[in-house]
C-alpha cells in the first residue's frame, strides 16, 4: 500500500511537472549599475522611546535638513517604547552581507530532471536536489524539480543562483531545517523560481505554500536578478525572519507576495511585488516583540490586492523609495513610523492606518475596517451596549446580526436585520455608505426611542449651524478622547474621532522624516490611537474628503493629533481654520485654485520653497509649514498666477 501511494505522488508530480515546463532565463536587458554595496558588517535599527523620539526631532526643528531623513541608530539606543515593548533592533551579520563566489563552493549544474555536483551532504532522488550540510553551493542551468535544505538546526547553508531556473510543482526552494539559509543573486545573472497552481499535500499538511518557502531565517543578497511566480498561493515566505539585503528582485503571486513571520527587513535593492492579497508583511500576531516590519532603503514598487506592506506590531521607514500603485490598505501595523525615504500611495480605503487587530484573521474588520465596508450611524446604537467584536474598532456581539439575540434584548422595538452587517441589505436601505435618512433610520424607530446621545438631524437652526461642513468636517456632537466638539452630527474635534471609539493604546502614526504622498477611498491617514508630525512632508489628495472627520476623512484620529513641524499640504473639499489650535507653525489655505495643475510656494523673492502637484485637480489647498514664519511674506504661484500674501499665527485664508 506504501508502494502504491509513494507511486501516485511521483506520477502526480511528473503530470505537474508536464504542464510546469522549463522555464527559460528571461533575456537581459540594459540596467543601470546597483549602487556600491556597503563594507559595512554590522548595523543597527536601535529603538527609541515615543516620548524620546517627539522631543529629539523637537530639538532638532531648527537646524534639520527638509526631508528629515535620519536613521534610529542617529538619534538613540533607547531601546523600550512608551508603551512597554522593545522597539524592533534590525542586524546584519557578516553571513548576511557576504555575496561573494568562495574558490570551495560546491559547484551544482542543474539540467532537466537530474544534477551533476560532487562532494557530500548533497543527493538527488525523486525529483528532489537535498542539500544536507552546512556549507557554499553554486547553483548553474535549469531544473524541473525541488531543492530542500534539510542541514540541522544549526547548520549555515548558502546558495548562489547563477542562471538558475526553478520550476516544481511544489516549493522549488524548500528549506526544511537550517540555522540560516542565504540566497545569493551573483551579479548579471537572470534567476527565475516558479511553482504549479496544484500542490498535493500529505494528510494532514498544509505546507509549503510558497515558490521559495523556509521554515528558518531567510536572506536574500546579491546583486544579480531573481524574478518568483507563486501560483498555488504566496511567493517568498520565511517562517522566521526575512532579510532583502540587495537584488533586483520580482514576485508574482496570487495571495501574498513576500512574507517573513517574525520580522521583514529591507535594506537595498530594486522590489516589484504583485499580489492578490498582502504583497509584503509580517505576520506573528502572538508575540508582542515580533510581527515588525523595516524599511531601510531600496526601490520597491508594489501593486496588492488588499495591503501594501503589513506589520502585526511596528512598520517603520528610514529610506529608500516606496511607490505602492495599488492597495485596498497602504501602510498598515499597530504603530507606523516613517523617519525617512520617499513615499507613495494610492489606495481604495486607508493609505496609512495605525491600529490592533488582524485584518488577515478578524472576520469583523480587523484594522480598521468595517464589515461589508459599511460606515456605521454617526452616533451609537441608541444605548445598546457595543457588541464584542469589532467594526472597524468596536468589537461584534457574541453571534451575528442575523439570529443573534440583539444587546440589551432588542432594537428598540426595530425589526431586527435579516442577514448580517457584511452582505445584508437592512430594513429600507443599508448601513454601507449611506447618509441615514434625515427624519429615521428608513422608517424605524431608532433604538428605544433614543438618538443614543446622537442629536436628530434637522431638529433646529442651532445644530444645523452646529454641525455645517468646516475643514476637518462635520463638527462633533460628542466627546472624543482628545477633544470636544460642538453639537451635531460627527465625531469630535480633532483628537475626537467617533463619540464611542475609544483611543487604543499603543497605537500611533509618526511622521518624522520623508515625503509621503498618499489618496485613499476612505481615510488617508487612520490612527485608530494618535497622529503626530514633527517633520518630513505629507501630501494628500482628498478631493472629494473633508480633512478630519467621519466619513471619508484626509485625517481620522480616535485619540490626539498635533502637526508639530514639517509640511503637511492638503488638497480636500472646503477650507477652513478649525484646526489652527493644533499646528505649531503658520497655514495657508487657498479655496481658488481653478484647476490648476501645481501649487508652488515661495518666498517674497520668487524663491521656490515647495511644489506640489494638483493631481486631482482639487479646487482647495491647506498648506501648514515650518517654512513659513508668521509675519514674513509669501507667494503662492497657481500655474503662473500669483497670490501673494503674509503668514500669520494662525490660518491665512487667500483667494
Amino acid at each position: 500500500m506504501k508502494r502504491m501511494k509513494k507511486g501516485l505522488a511521483i506520477f502526480m508530480s511528473l503530470l505537474m511537472l508536464s504542464s510546469c515546463g522549463i522555464l527559460r532565463p528571461v533575456s537581459s536587458e540594459t540596467e543601470s549599475e546597483p549602487d556600491a554595496a556597503s563594507t559595512e558588517t554590522e548595523t543597527a535599527s536601535a529603538g527609541l522611546s515615543f516620548e524620546s523620539i517627539l522631543a529629539d526631532y523637537e530639538a532638532r526643528q531648527d537646524s534639520a535638513s527638509s526631508d528629515n531623513a535620519v536613521h534610529l541608530t542617529q538619534t538613540s539606543a533607547v531601546t523600550i517604547a512608551q508603551d512597554g515593548e522593545n522597539r524592533p533592533a534590525v542586524s546584519y551579520s557578516d553571513k548576511d552581507l557576504d555575496d561573494s563566489i568562495p574558490a570551495n563552493a560546491v559547484q551544482v549544474t542543474l539540467s532537466g530532471t537530474s544534477a551533476a555536483f560532487q562532494g557530500s551532504g548533497i543527493s538527488l532522488s525523486d525529483g528532489v536536489l537535498t542539500i544536507t550540510e552546512e556549507g557554499v553551493y553554486l547553483l548553474t542551468g535549469s531544473f524541473s524539480g525541488q531543492i530542500k535544505v534539510d542541514a540541522g538546526k544549526n547548520a549555515d547553508v548558502r546558495l548562489i543562483l547563477s542562471e538558475v531556473t526553478l520550476c516544481a510543482p511544489m516549493a522549488p526552494i524548500y528549506v526544511v531545517s537550517a540555522d540560516k539559509v542565504v540566497l545569493t543573486l551573483a551579479d548579471g545573472t537572470q534567476n527565475t523560481v516558479e511553482d504549479s497552481a496544484d500542490y498535493v499535500f500529505a494528510d494532514g499538511e498544509d505546507e509549503p505554500d510558497a515558490a521559495i518557502y523556509s521554515k528558518e531565517d531567510l536572506t536574500i543578497n546579491g546583486t544579480g536578478s531573481l524574478t518568483v511566480t507563486g501560483r498555488y498561493q504566496n511567493g517568498i515566505v520565511s517562517k522566521d525572519d526575512l532579510k532583502i539585503v540587495d537584488g533586483r528582485i520580482t514576485v508574482n503571486a496570487v495571495y501574498n507576495g513576500i512574507k517573513g513571520k517574525d520580522s521583514l527587513t529591507v535594506r537595498d535593492g530594486e522590489i516589484a511585488v504583485t499580489a492578490g492579497n498582502d504583497a509584503m508583511k509580517a505576520s506573528n500576531d502572538t508575540e508582542e516583540e515580533r510581527g515588525w516590519v523595516v524599511f531601510e532603503g531600496g526601490s520597491t514598487t508594489i501593486s496588492a490586492g488588499d495591503d501594501a506592506i503589513h506589520a502585526e506590531t511596528w512598520l517603520i521607514v528610514t529610506g529608500g523609495t516606496i511607490d505602492i500603485q495599488k492597495s485596498k490598505e497602504g501602510l498598515e501595523a499597530m504603530k507606523v513610523e516613517i523617519y525617512g525615504g520617499d513615499i507613495a500611495v494610492v489606495s481604495s480605503d486607508d493609505a496609512i492606518n495605525a491600529a490592533s487587530g488582524s485584518s488577515g484573521e478578524n472576520p469583523f474588520g480587523g484594522f480598521g475596517g468595517f464589515q461589508g465596508d459599511m460606515t456605521p450611524p454617526d452616533g451609537d446604537f441608541g444605548g445598546m451596549t457595543p457588541p464584542d467584536g469589532n467594526f472597524g474598532g468596536m468589537t461584534p456581539p457574541d453571534g451575528n446580526f442575523g439570529g443573534m439575540t440583539p444587546p440589551d434584548g432588542n432594537f428598540g422595538d426595530m425589526t431586527p436585520p435579516d442577514g448580517d452587517f457584511g452582505g445584508m441589505t437592512p430594513p429600507d436601505g443599508d448601513f454601507g455608505g449611506m447618509t441615514p435618512p434625515d427624519s429615521n433610520f428608513g422608517g424605524m424607530t431608532p433604538p428605544d426611542d433614543a438618538s443614543g446621545g446622537m442629536p436628530r438631524p434637522n431638529t433646529s437652526s442651532e445644530q444645523a449651524s452646529d454641525s455645517a461642513d468646516t475643514l476637518f468636517g462635520r463638527r462633533g456632537g460628542g466627546k472624543g478622547n482628545g477633544g470636544q466638539g460642538n453639537g451635531g452630527l460627527g465625531g469630535g474635534g480633532f483628537g475626537g474621532g467617533m463619540p464611542n471609539e475609544q483611543a487604543e493604546e499603543g497605537v500611533w502614526i509618526l511622521i518624522a522624516g520623508g515625503t509621503i504622498r498618499a489618496e485613499g477611498g476612505n481615510d488617508i491617514l487612520d490612527s485608530n490611537g494618535t497622529f503626530t508630525q514633527t517633520g518630513g512632508t505629507i501630501i494628500t489628495d482628498g478631493v472629494n474628503m473633508s480633512i478630519y472627520g467621519e466619513p471619508d476623512a484626509i485625517l481620522d484620529t480616535n485619540g490626539s493629533a498635533a502637526i508639530k513641524g514639517g509640511t503637511f499640504a492638503a488638497f480636500c473639499r472646503s477650507t477652513g481654520n478649525s484646526y489652527s489650535s493644533i499646528l505649531s507653525s503658520p497655514a495657508v489655505a487657498c479655496s481658488s485654485l481653478n484647476g490648476a495643475e501645481t501649487v508652488t510656494l515661495a518666498d517674497a523673492d520668487g524663491n521656490v520653497l515647495m511644489s506640489f502637484a494638483n493631481g486631482t485637480r482639487a479646487k482647495n489647498v491647506v498648506i501648514t509649514s515650518d517654512a513659513m514664519t508668521a509675519g514674513q511674506d509669501y507667494m503662492l504661484i497657481l500655474d503662473g498666477r500669483t497670490i501673494s500674501f503674509t503668514a500669520s499665527e494662525g490660518v491665512l485664508n487667500v483667494k
